[in-house]
């Protein structure tokens, strides 16, 4: 739920993979995003979606026949119109949003050992998001190779939460750092 819509994906028993829908305040309920219609060999699914607070934006994880290797589409919320995409490196994603409603902080997975979480703003190129929490970034954060790190932003808070969690012993250790710095 963001602002006064509700978010959800759908499965019709007829279909292969859910729509993203959005209901309205007064109920009436559409389908936001058919993740059918996107472009490429075999089915395509809604690994997850995160609605801006102002509802009128939705980020979801798209990935190829099961891959979990996504891409991030935003969504208008008004129109259902495809605003934006950040190339397949989401393998395992997370995202976070922003209060202003126009930026998010997301985990990305590219290959092998190779993570970082990044800051986008909406219409910015996703080649220039600002690395903001990636091994050797910071030393007073360290992360070995089988470390996976999330960003979390909680709502109202100055602050960024960094939840690592070590492969080996799947524990959490939480980090913090003001939003605004860039370590």
């Amino acid at each position: 739920m963001a602002a006064d819509r509700v978010f959800a994906l759908v499965r019709e028993p007829d279909a292969r993979v859910p729509v993203l829908t959005v209901t309205e305040a007064g109920g009436a309920r559409r389908v936001l995003f058919d993740p059918g219609t996107v472009p490429g060999d075999g089915h395509h699914a809604i690994d997850w979606y995160v609605p801006s607070p102002d509802g009128r934006h939705v980020a979801c994880a798209v990935s190829a026949s099961g891959s979990e290797n996504g891409s991030i589409h935003v969504i208008d919320a008004d129109s259902g119109a495809l605003r934006e995409s950040i190339p397949p490196t989401t393998r395992f994603a997370f995202l976070s949003r922003l209060e202003d409603g126009r930026s998010f902080v997301y985990h990305r997975y590219p290959e092998q050992h190779l993570l970082d979480s990044r800051s986008h703003h909406l219409s910015a190129d996703p080649a220039q998001d600002a690395v903001v929490l990636a091994r050797g970034l910071n030393p007073h954060i360290e992360l070995t190779p089988r470390d996976r790190p999330f960003l979390v932003v909680p709502p109202h808070g100055e602050w960024m939460l960094a939840i690592v969690w070590t492969s080996a012993t799947c524990t959490p250790a939480p980090c913090t750092r003001p939003r605004g710095t860039g370590r």
